[in-house]
């Protein structure tokens, strides 16, 4: 993900989730990365309790960041 313009500002990089299933409620949210910049210029990224902390694995292929979270749907 990456960030993006909007108008004359920009967007944090972000990543969209949906998650649903049978018995529950649609859950419709976005993913945002720590220490990125445009968070705290972003009303919707600056109080969202989805920012996660990237950390580096090593692979033979080169380094990747991973982060661990958590989506939990409400039963309906």
């Amino acid at each position: 993900s990456a960030p993006y313009r909007v108008g004359r500002g920009s967007r944090p990089a972000h990543i969209h989730y949906m998650a649903n299933a049978r018995n529950y409620r649609k859950l419709i949210t976005q993913l945002y990365f720590k220490g990125d910049p445009l968070i705290e210029k972003d009303s919707t990224a600056k109080d969202s309790n989805m920012i996660v902390d990237l950390q580096p694995v090593e692979t033979p292929h080169g380094t990747y960041h991973k982060a661990t979270f958590d989506l939990v749907l409400r039963a309906k």
